[in-house]
């Protein structure tokens, strides 16, 4: 009885990251046994309604159910809100019907879909060779990387066409709707891992943007007067060992404004290197 009054306290209680976790629970449970969790919440803030509600459609119907309503859940912030805690502990939502939420959220108002962005990157990118290294230091990153490689059969050739889709209608804004996209080079990048030969017009869209890519920094190095260092070079040349009266500059990186000329050629490659099938010739890369 404990355990239940734990959960459903937190499904209708006022801390978002505990209604979380429980919302993660919930989907262990047989659909009768969680809806008998769900508290009855009369209350009148938009979390707890929000919180309330996920929790009834993840009883009903699964994470799937969640992201099938998407867009009625209220608001743009709590839907931001989610995706945030589900990217911090996928392990916790490791499910098909987590990719349909965050899908979903990628179609989503662009203040949520720049959070979803790095979820679907985490699928859709091939691992290198040392983030697979890397991961099989420890048990936790062991267990991130193969909840990543499910998560790859389940990135199917229509998903994928989902997420190329909406990601050519966010930068097809571009640069009108730069304000609020803040990293058009990342959703470049993720395009470059979903499209294929055959989307046109993706391959089109970035075509064009090589009037507006470049360098991303110009550099500017201005002289110091060796006897009058400032600080903290002056305290870094004495650590180092650097001997008194060596010229030193300091090389200040400007942003230029520019998109990322060789991330979006190396998206551009990857895009007409990809079959139809979502497969490119030869390349694990999906």
């Amino acid at each position: 009885m404990a355990a239940k009054r734990s959960l459903s306290a937190a499904l209708g209680g006022a801390d978002f990251r505990q209604a979380v976790a429980a919302l993660a629970s919930l989907r262990h449970l047989d659909p009768a046994e969680a809806r008998a969790r769900i508290p009855e919440v009369y209350a009148q803030d938009e979390q707890r309604a929000f919180q309330i509600r996920v929790a009834r459609l993840i009883a009903d119907g699964g994470i799937g159910a969640v992201a099938a309503a998407w867009q009625e859940l209220p608001s743009a912030k709590w839907r931001k809100s989610l995706v945030e805690a589900i990217d911090r502990a996928w392990l916790d939502w490791d499910d098909e019907g987590s990719i349909d939420l965050v899908i979903a959220a990628l179609e989503d108002d662009i203040s949520v879909a720049r959070i979803a962005l790095g979820s679907v990157r985490w699928w859709v990118a091939p691992p290198t060779a040392r983030e697979r290294k890397d991961a099989s230091k420890t048990k936790a990153a062991r267990a991130y990387m193969e909840a990543r490689d499910r998560a790859d059969s389940w990135f199917t050739r229509a998903r994928r066409a989902r997420v190329t889709r909406s990601l050519v209608n966010i930068l097809r804004g571009y640069p009108a709707n730069r304000p609020s996209l803040f990293w058009p080079d990342k959703f470049i990048d993720v395009l470059g891992h979903t499209a294929t030969r055959e989307d046109t017009e993706a391959l089109g869209l970035l075509e064009g943007f090589r009037q507006m890519a470049g360098e991303v920094h110009r550099y500017e190095a201005t002289a110091h007067d060796p006897s009058n260092l400032p600080w903290p070079t002056s305290l870094l040349a004495q650590r180092t060992g650097i001997p008194p009266g060596t010229p030193m500059k300091r090389v200040t990186a400007i942003p230029t404004g520019l998109l990322d000329l060789a991330n979006l050629e190396a998206a551009i490659a990857r895009i007409r290197a990809r079959a139809s099938s979502g497969q490119p010739p030869a390349n694990p890369d999906r």
